[in-house]
């Protein structure tokens, strides 16, 4: 049974892989429309729950870290998630981050 910070966590972690996708898709795609390239439609609450934290703190910042120390050896680029591409999935990783932050600094 999970407690409610452990489902917090699992639920943020859960949106930021609905994002990073959607974002590498949207960035590798000569269909998508260029105002997708970077923008994500699944912010969720991430933004807002965390939205107390500077820049370098946080779920969002924490796995663009973790992409980047483990790369081509992170388990959803071994998993063939981003096609296998570490490069995709770091660039994925960061653009979610930066549009987190930017959903935390409008909040008051």
């Amino acid at each position: 049974m999970l407690d409610e910070q452990e489902y917090r966590q699992l639920f943020d972690r859960t949106e930021g892989f609905l994002a990073m996708p959607e974002l590498n898709f949207a960035g590798n795609s000569e269909v998508a429309p260029e105002y997708r390239r970077d923008r994500s439609h699944w912010i969720g609450r991430i933004g807002h729950s965390e939205g107390r934290l500077d820049d370098e703190a946080g779920l969002a910042p924490d796995t663009v870290r973790e992409v980047h120390s483990q790369h081509e050896r992170w388990w959803p680029v071994v998993g063939v998630m981003f096609c296998g591409d570490g490069h995709r999935a770091e660039t994925a990783a960061t653009l979610w981050s930066e549009n987190v932050i930017k959903v935390r600094g409008h909040r008051f």
